[in-house]
């Protein structure tokens, strides 16, 4: 059986493979935000934080005030990871 770390390192692993350079706007501020072994104990739940990379550009006139934006968005995800195995079952968004 795989402990809650491991867990954590594999649903971040899967959430930089699947999401990486699109959406993840800085893979170093990825949080683990909840964890819960299921009431079977076959799954492992693993809810993890990151700042989401802004995909509109700021119009011409205001690109030069972009550094002084506020934090980035952040969005959440929660990954299903067998506790047996390590394999991903699932992924889905979180509300914050």
């Amino acid at each position: 059986m795989i402990d809650v770390k491991q867990a954590a390192e594999i649903a971040r692993t899967h959430l930089i493979d699947l999401l990486g350079d699109q959406e993840v706007a800085d893979k170093k501020a990825i949080t683990l935000e909840e964890f819960e072994l299921s009431s079977d104990g076959k799954t492992w739940n693993v809810t993890l934080g990151y700042p989401v990379r802004e995909t509109r550009p700021l119009p011409a006139p205001l690109a030069p005030f972009s550094a002084l934006s506020q934090e980035p968005k952040r969005r959440f995800k929660i990954f299903r990871i067998g506790s047996k195995d390590g394999k991903l079952i699932g992924m889905k968004y979180a509300e914050p």
